[in-house]
């Protein structure tokens, strides 16, 4: 599965808004995983989570919620 993930970019909003977009998008991926992929998968959809590990190092970002 391939995501586009649009984000704010600085002229609209301020550091961190762009991490947060980036971890909204991941979020929905992973919760809509099965629904996204159409039924059409070249693996299972729990190798979702170890394909974005980026939110782990966005928490150590000052501001960002990680959540």
């Amino acid at each position: 599965m391939v995501a586009a993930v649009e984000y704010r970019d600085s002229s609209m909003a301020c550091f961190p808004a762009q991490v947060h977009d980036s971890q909204a998008a991941v979020r929905f991926v992973a919760d809509h995983a099965d629904e996204l992929s159409g039924g059409c998968s070249s693996g299972p959809s729990d190798r979702l989570p170890r394909a974005a590990p980026a939110s782990a190092y966005a928490r150590k970002v000052p501001g960002a919620t990680g959540t």
